[in-house]
């Protein structure tokens, strides 16, 4: 990795040198920084060193003492510090934060900022690397206990409709068991219906046990109090069960057990989950045609 120091200036780097090939405008004041390029596989993202404080940079300027990063490209995405990420629409925010082996996100409604969804994976390691690549926010963690890296894609849905999560892990080792469960729990849930395989909903509720577990389709409609209806989905095969269940009179959580198969060294697994939202009169049978162009769609790219 080429380095080069900054005291003081504003610094450019010009297109098609060895650093990078895009152009970028760094300002920095009244301290001594380093300001490293990275990979050209990923030419989008500087990173900037400065009294302990270690931050990628995707097309953003800094502000005096790196008290925030704002965004300068075309991407939603705006980032505080090196750790918290959130992209704001009409209608939700999705707040991204990363902590030591954990990942969380919450999902708030907009405007009135009340929170929906948040979920969770933990066993991931640290995390190493992210970027910002157009609406898409990347992640990448390695366990050095396991030997298992971890690639988070946190995608906003074309016209705003919800998020998509790309989940991958691989291993460098001849055998490794890579599951992990990503737990989701809704606030303030009103009503909770399920999809049959006929693709119709069930009538409302989880049995007089208040859980179920669902296999195909792995499908659940949760009505919050902001008077939208969301869809949770798992594409299909990308996790053997989804398990659902209500904890109090507000509260339904969600498991998904994800990449319970033996991972051999140079396989990749990837699982698909989304969560969109639909309001109005027809918004169950918004959420069951969503699923079905979710289920028709062609596996996304990534890198």
């Amino acid at each position: 990795m080429d380095t080069l120091p900054i005291f003081g200036i504003i610094y450019y780097i010009i297109p098609g040198t060895a650093v990078t090939s895009f152009l970028y405008r760094i300002a920095v004041f009244d301290f001594g920084a380093t300001i490293s390029a990275s990979s050209l596989f990923r030419p989008r993202r500087l990173a900037l060193v400065s009294d302990g404080v270690f931050l990628f940079l995707a097309g953003v300027s800094v502000s005096h003492g790196l008290a925030k990063i704002i965004a300068m490209s075309n991407s939603i995405w705006i980032s505080d510090y090196d750790v918290i990420h959130r992209c704001t629409t009409d209608t939700f925010q999705l707040s991204v934060a990363a902590f030591p082996n954990k990942m969380t996100a919450k999902f708030l409604s907009q405007p009135r900022n009340w929170q929906v969804a948040q979920w969770e994976l933990a066993g991931l390691g640290p995390r190493e690397d992210f970027y910002v690549r157009g609406d898409d926010l990347v992640e990448c963690y390695t366990s050095d206990e396991n030997k298992l890296s971890t690639e988070i894609y946190h995608r906003v849905l074309p016209e705003r409709a919800g998020v998509e999560l790309i989940l991958s892990r691989q291993t460098s080792l001849l055998d490794s068991d890579p599951g992990m469960s990503l737990q989701f729990r809704f606030d303030d849930a009103n009503s909770i219906s399920t999809l049959n395989a006929d693709g119709e909903w069930n009538p409302p509720g989880l049995g007089p046990l208040d859980r179920v577990e669902l296999s195909d389709p792995m499908v659940v409609a949760v009505g919050c109090l902001d008077a939208v209806q969301y869809g949770l989905y798992v594409f299909p095969g990308d996790c053997e069960t989804m398990q659902v269940r209500r904890t109090n009179e507000e509260t339904v959580e969600v498991t998904l057990p994800l990449f319970t198969t033996h991972l051999e060294k140079g396989v990749i697994r990837r699982s698909r989950i989304q969560l969109v939202r639909a309001e109005g009169k027809g918004a169950m049978q918004q959420l069951a045609d969503r699923y079905r162009a979710f289920c028709d769609s062609e596996v996304p790219l990534t890198t």
